[in-house]
């Protein structure tokens, strides 16, 4: 504290107006100022009470003040451990995200090449589908021809067999009319 406290008048010398007294002769002097030395004497001993009663209360207020200082540094050292520990959770959050941010860009990259190959498994199985379909398409055009060949083979086989069975029988016609 920067300043002292000042002694305040008190208001007892007006309750002990008493020890002025007014007298006329020289012993009444004598005693006036013996009076007035002290009163002077206990206005000084009321005055030093009030500064050392002053004094008193602002060393409990220093003592006050003191403790709550002393309070406040050690909220302010529980605050500051707080903070550091909220720091750390944070740099441990970062770093946690960064690893997430990491797996998740891993992830992103993997689904892009996976997308790619199904792309290009589903142009093959087009492909192959389209081939498949062609061949069957081939294949039953063979099949058709085969078939129509076949069909056309036997057919002159027929016709052939008719042909042999009819010239059979007109040549054995013609041996039965040579031997007749």
């Amino acid at each position: 504290f920067a300043f002292a406290p000042q002694p305040r008048p008190s208001a007892e010398p007006a309750a002990r107006v008493d020890l002025f007294r007014r007298s006329q002769g020289p012993q009444d002097r004598a005693s006036f100022e013996v009076d007035s030395t002290v009163r002077e004497k206990e206005l000084q001993a009321q005055r030093i009470k009030e500064h050392v009663a002053e004094m008193a209360s602002a060393q409990r207020r220093a003592q006050d003040v003191g403790r709550m200082l002393q309070d406040n540094t050690r909220i302010l050292e529980d605050m500051k451990r707080q903070l550091k520990g909220l720091e750390m959770q944070i740099a441990e959050q970062r770093a946690a995200t960064q690893l997430l941010e990491q797996d998740r860009d891993q992830l992103r990259a993997e689904e892009l090449q996976l997308q790619e190959q199904i792309r290009a498994r589903d142009v093959a199985f087009n492909e192959l589908r389209d081939n498949r379909d062609e061949i069957d398409h081939e294949l039953t055009r063979v099949l058709s021809e085969g078939e129509r060949q076949k069909n056309a083979m036997e057919s002159s086989s027929r016709d052939f067999a008719r042909q042999t069975y009819s010239m059979h029988e007109d040549i054995d016609e013609s041996r039965r009319r040579v031997a007749e």
